[in-house]
Parts: structure tokens; C-alpha cells; sequence
């Protein structure tokens, strides 16, 4: 018997969650807290936001995919902490431009992973899900 695994399906570079550049996702992560902060999104439960939650899942789960290495890997743990990219260059001693060059290879992985991943932008329709009310 013959078992063929099926691979994921893969994503247009356009599908809602496809990560197109760091200042795309910035732009989410900032969007999501502003519509918190306004009292649009859902409020933090004891500190614990759901729709953060799952993007940092996912986020981390498309680094595994991606196979970071372990430098781009702190680095990016260290952005979804709010680091930003300048304090991590001086606490690693080197230039803004090397964490920036680090930052575009962690994109590019992320966005070749994402193509693979079948539940890209699952924190996006969750949070436009329970905003229906």
C-alpha cells in the first residue's frame, strides 16, 4: 500500500496574512492594539489577548517552518517582544544594518513558509469574527 502525503496548499503572496514585509506586519500588530486600546477589539482578559495570541502562534509556527537559524530566531522573538530593532543592535554590538539585513531574510523565509502554512491569517478572521458581535 502506497500512502502519498499531500502537500499544503500554497498561498497567493496576496491572501489576507501573507507576510509581504516587516512593515506590513507591524502595521497589523499596531492596527490590532490601537482597535484594543479604542475599545473596538476584544478586551484583555487578565492580560491575555487572544487575537495576539494566535499571531505569535502563527508567527512561530511559520519560523519552524521556515527554519530559522538561531540568530534570526532570537531576533525575531525579541521583535514579537516589542523590541525594537535598534536596541537589538546594541545589545548585540553590531549595526542597525546588520539586525535590518537579519530582519529582511527572517521576511523572506516567512513569506515563502506562509505560502505553505494552511492556516495563514487564522488570527485575522478570528478577530473579525468575534468584532461581529
Amino acid at each position: 500500500m502506497i500512502v502519498r502525503e499531500e502537500r499544503f496548499p500554497v498561498l497567493p503572496a496576496s491572501e489576507p496574512g501573507a507576510f509581504c514585509s516587516e512593515r506590513d506586519l507591524s502595521r497589523k500588530i499596531a492596527r490590532e492594539r490601537r482597535k484594543v486600546e479604542e475599545g473596538r477589539g476584544l478586551p484583555p482578559a487578565e492580560g491575555f489577548r487572544p487575537g495576539m495570541y494566535l499571531l505569535r502562534r502563527e508567527v512561530r509556527e511559520l519560523a519552524r517552518l521556515a527554519g530559522l537559524t538561531e540568530l534570526e530566531n532570537g531576533t525575531l522573538e525579541r521583535l514579537l517582544a516589542g523590541e525594537p530593532p535598534h536596541r537589538i543592535a546594541r545589545d548585540r554590538g553590531c549595526s542597525r544594518e546588520a539586525v535590518r539585513r537579519v530582519i529582511e531574510r527572517i521576511r523572506r523565509k516567512l513569506l515563502r513558509a506562509s505560502r505553505r502554512y494552511p492556516w495563514s491569517g487564522l488570527w485575522e478572521v478570528y478577530l473579525e469574527e468575534t468584532r461581529r458581535g
